[in-house]
């Protein structure tokens, strides 16, 4: 395996493992407390949402599944094949 690809493989097993678990903490955090609080800035000023399972329940779980779930699954997928490189 060439440095190259040995250097890729590491970053990729990181970087994925790191989504992985900032992905199932947003899940578990969200799901047990019941809310999901998004924030983000536009231009000079801050722009954030809190969207509750039992008021908004089609927006929580369209931010849960964004912020949450998908991080979670894609960084598991990605931290998984290049897990499978390195060994292989």
């Amino acid at each position: 395996m060439s440095i190259f690809k040995l250097g890729f493989a590491l970053i990729a097993t990181f970087l994925g493992g790191i989504a992985a678990f900032v992905g199932a903490a947003v899940t578990y955090l969200a799901l047990k407390s019941g809310e999901i609080s998004v924030s983000m800035t536009q231009g000079a000023s801050a722009v954030g949402h809190v969207a509750r399972r039992a008021s908004e329940p089609q927006q929580f779980w369209n931010d849960l599944t964004w912020f949450g779930l998908v991080p979670l699954v894609v960084g598991s997928i990605v931290a998984w094949f290049s897990w499978r490189s390195l060994k292989g």
